[in-house]
């Protein structure tokens, strides 16, 4: 399993030092009253990347250009930006919006109707991605979401206080201006000609929405991917439905335990890491004691079946609790209920293929 970047990253040695002599530095220009200077130089390499993917006329948020300067993945005019190294930076960006993009779409829908926000719009935005960088302060924005109608005024309140923050940064960052697209309006209708209407022909009828699937399970299998894929890299083994497990009976927690691996990751704080990861992992594998068996047994029956897909049928099946109680009776007497087995499977390959498609996840990480 290919480790997540920000965990290689971490656990990667730093070469030994050079023995050449190299000149003294020049004396660094003084930094800008009310900035500090590290989280500048990381401001404008979201500034410079922001604006070099918006050019390639892919829609980045701000936000998202902050936490790519926050795990050294964004760049500036310096960046000698090979196509193997913007692929990196497009994978970590893949990456931040699968993990993120649920909560800020929550977040922005939250806070449409507060009012006192920061203006102009890119005061605001600058704000938002000042606290959409701070891990920490995820908690308390779902703590905001979960409550509608308790916590806009305090969510108002701590946006100005970040733009009064970030005042001295826009300063410093002049001329650069952080251009914020204005939201595209939604076409007119055009008018329908009465007497053209008995020869337009019948619409087909519209696709699915992707609302069908539960948005629920949906977000716990991608946290069960993302679970994966930082405990795989420290070498921390777990399934599919093991992890999907845990995210669904116990939502926040899993979000809240992956936010702070994320952050341990970026940090370079090792010994964190390791002791953070190994208690989710003691959390994801205290089921196996219990489903690990009809899992072995499903395994057994269907040899040449198995796959990502595969394994999200398992993991949908764990999740729903009638499904799981009645899988338990039939691990006592698999060669009875075969049949049983194989209609799930197949009734729920199609549905397990949506799910994997929609999750974003790479399918590495379910198999």
């Amino acid at each position: 399993m290919q480790r997540p970047a920000t965990v290689s990253r971490a656990l990667r040695k730093e070469p030994p030092p050079s023995t050449t002599v190299r000149p003294p530095a020049p004396p660094a220009k003084p930094t800008p009253p009310g900035t500090d200077a590290a989280a500048l130089h990381e401001l404008r390499q979201a500034a410079f990347t922001y604006d070099y993917f918006r050019a390639k006329k892919d829609p980045v948020q701000f936000w998202e250009m902050l936490r790519l300067a926050r795990s050294r993945r964004a760049f500036d005019e310096t960046t000698a930006l090979s196509p193997e190294l913007e692929e990196s930076v497009r994978h970590e960006l893949e990456l931040i919006r699968r993990q993120h993009s649920p909560m800020v779409e929550n977040l922005r829908r939250f806070l449409a109707p507060v009012q006192g926000l920061p203006e102009p719009q890119d005061r605001f935005e600058m704000a938002l991605a000042f606290l959409l960088a701070s891990t920490r302060e995820h908690q308390a924005i779902a703590k905001w979401l979960a409550e509608p109608g308790k916590h806009e005024a305090k969510a108002a309140e701590k946006l100005r206080s970040l733009a009064s923050i970030t005042d001295p940064y826009r300063e410093a960052l002049k001329p650069w201006i952080l251009q914020v697209p204005a939201p595209a309006k939604a076409p007119e209708p055009e008018p329908m000609a009465v007497a053209e209407f008995s020869e337009i022909e019948p619409a087909a009828p519209a696709p699915a929405p992707e609302s069908s699937l539960d948005p629920a399970l949906l977000e716990a299998l991608r946290c069960s991917g993302q679970c994966r894929e930082i405990l795989g890299g420290l070498f921390l083994e777990t399934e599919l439905w093991e992890s999907m497990l845990l995210a669904i009976s116990d939502p926040e927690r899993m979000r809240a335990t992956l936010d702070v691996l994320a952050q341990d990751a970026e940090s370079e704080l090792l010994e964190e890491l390791q002791m953070d990861a190994e208690a989710l992992f003691a959390k994801v594998t205290e089921a196996r004691s219990m489903y690990a068996g009809w899992i072995a047994e499903a395994r057994k029956a269907f040899p040449g079946k198995q796959g990502a897909a595969f394994e999200v049928i398992l993991a949908l099946a764990v999740s729903a609790p009638a499904t799981r109680e009645q899988m338990l009776v039939w691990a006592e007497d698999p060669a009875a209920h075969r049949q049983d087995w194989a209609a799930i499977l197949e009734d729920g390959r199609e549905e397990a293929a949506e799910y994997l498609r929609a999750s974003g996840i790479d399918p590495s990480a379910a198999a």
